[in-house]
């Protein structure tokens, strides 16, 4: 998976002017701090004898896409992340990527489009090959309320366990569905707040897997064209009603994007898809 993302990633590095005109995309990086607390069934990583459980995160993020004719679009997106854990940590995510196609059409005050993707995580110690897959899939939409202020949304889909599940078996959140709605403001041409929340149902370990969330985030365009830089905070609580347990993770990113092209200039083309990876890590390691 690495060494296709880096293809991606000098392949649209090395198209030609030609093709500038109706070439878009970013690349980015980020760096993550994860708190996780209220973990009730497995000390490996936390509870009532080691809680809370803290670790970094990082990674790389990007889209490339190309503009059509009567305001189509097509772009791939990727990413991948890796956390500080040791490898012989139980139940955890150790690192995880996204590869997406993602399309849609500008409708001038508003975008739509719909993305199908797959998701790769390792949520174990690296010696028990605990590997967890899904496809995604979903919708995707903004809407310019005002010069200022515009409304987006994405709902969603995930896939059944699939491929090297390993001794994984039915961990991780699968057959999943999910929904998530903002807004964003603009203060000035330069800086931006946002908010949103969001909720997903589904299986996880037999058993029904709710999870809620709530995020915040700034972002700020620089003086160099092209580059941004932004802080997000987000909340989410997971819980397991059969088993009746469940956790809550706090996470803290600050992100680094480049975007080049006119179609780097509609927001909901480089909006970030769903925190699968995230989701799948902490559902099939700390719950697990």
């Amino acid at each position: 998976m690495k060494k296709l993302l880096l293809s991606v990633s000098l392949i649209a590095l090395s198209t030609n002017t030609v093709w500038a005109q109706d070439f878009y995309g970013y690349i980015g990086a980020t760096a993550q701090i994860n708190h996780v607390d209220n973990i009730v069934n497995d000390p490996a990583v936390g509870g009532a004898d080691n809680e809370p459980f803290d670790f970094n995160q990082y990674g790389v993020a990007g889209a490339f896409g190309m503009d059509f004719a009567n305001g189509f679009y097509g772009q791939i997106d990727f990413r991948y992340q890796k956390t500080d854990v040791p490898s012989n940590a139980d139940d955890v995510l150790h690192e995880g990527s996204l590869i997406a196609l993602r399309g849609g059409k500008d409708f001038g005050a508003y975008n739509a489009g719909g993305f199908i993707g797959y998701v790769d995580i390792t949520g174990d110690r690296v010696s028990d090959n605990r590997k967890m897959q899904r496809v995604v899939y979903g919708i995707d939409g903004t809407y310019a309320i005002s010069n200022s202020v515009s409304l987006f949304g994405e709902l969603g889909g995930i896939g059944g366990p699939m491929g090297d599940q390993g001794t994984g078996g039915d961990d991780g959140i699968h057959d999943a569905y999910y929904a998530i709605t903002g807004l964003e403001y603009a203060l000035s041409p330069a800086l931006a707040l946002a908010g949103q929340v969001g909720y997903a149902r589904g299986t996880h370990d037999n058993d029904r897997l709710d999870l809620s969330f709530a995020g915040v985030a700034i972002s700020y365009q620089t003086n160099v064209p092209g580059l941004s830089t932004y802080l997000r905070a987000d909340y989410t609580n997971f819980y397991q009603f059969v088993e009746d347990d469940g956790l809550a993770s706090t996470t803290v990113q600050l992100g680094l994007n480049y975007a080049f092209g006119a179609g780097s200039a509609s927001a909901n083309r480089l909006r970030p898809l769903a925190p699968y990876e995230d989701w799948l890590g902490y559902s099939g390691g700390h719950l697990e």
